[in-house]
């Protein structure tokens, strides 16, 4: 636990001294405890989903409320929710595992043969994990503030199931109100970390053996380069699938 504590502590407050951090801590504990932020991270990334907007319209509002669907078919049943839930959290886990595998396989390109450079540099990543739920926990913060869930949650998932079956946020059809256009999608979500993530694990590199500019221009080649990496598979991703199914 004391180790546990004492790497958030670097992780979160001083991660550019995450280098010295990571060569007294081992491969294994340091997998275990990337996993566990990886993990925590997904869960609350589903919980802004609309599968969880579902499993709290069912929770909150009662059984009966829990079609979100098309009126003609029969409401979403505790085990479909529980189902989507299950998915959406694969999902979200895969996307961030991809992100921390773009940043290993740069790390592998710049380092090359050196193999104690790349082990540091990947301990780093793992150390950077805590991160990862920085990220997910304050989107989910500000979309609860923005949506009013924090003050009226059963309002909340009320308009929220509005929305999802009848198309409009207002009073009627009459009044429908404005275009609502989500400011939270996966996509958008995803942008956010990929663009600040690298940066915080980069900042902890050690030197590049044999660069001229030392840890400066180490971090600035990894962080280009993550960036570079992300943009090229974000083009072949299937979003509208993810979209769907992630939430």
């Amino acid at each position: 636990m004391r180790a546990y504590a004492s790497s958030l502590a670097v992780a979160l407050f001083v991660p550019w001294r995450a280098g010295r951090r990571v060569e007294r801590l081992r491969t294994r504990w340091l997998t275990a405890y990337a996993t566990f932020h990886l993990l925590l991270a997904s869960a609350l990334c589903v919980v802004l989903s609309s599968w969880a907007y579902l499993a709290g319209k069912g929770a909150i509002l009662g059984l009966r409320e829990m079609d979100m669907g098309v009126d003609d078919l029969p409401p979403d049943t505790p085990g479909q929710v529980a189902l989507g839930l299950s998915v959406s959290l694969l999902i979200w886990a895969a996307l961030l595992g991809l992100l921390l595998g773009v940043c290993l396989a740069v790390a592998r390109r710049l380092n090359g043969p050196d193999q104690d450079g790349y082990g540091s540099a990947r301990k780093c990543l793992c150390l950077a994990t805590p991160w990862l739920v920085v990220w997910a926990g304050s989107i989910l913060f500000a979309n609860a503030a923005l949506e009013g869930e924090l003050r009226h949650p059963a309002a909340a998932v009320r308009a929220y199931a509005q929305l999802k079956e009848r198309g409009y946020r207002g009073s009627s059809a009459v009044d429908p109100g404005q275009p609502v256009r989500s400011s939270f999608t996966v996509r958008s979500r995803l942008l956010w970390v990929t663009a600040g993530f690298p940066i915080v694990w980069a900042v902890g590199l050690r030197p590049r053996n044999g660069w001229r500019g030392g840890a400066g221009a180490t971090r600035i080649v990894a962080v280009g380069g993550c960036w570079l990496v992300a943009w090229v598979v974000s083009r072949v991703l299937p979003w509208i699938a993810i979209g769907a199914y992630a939430g």
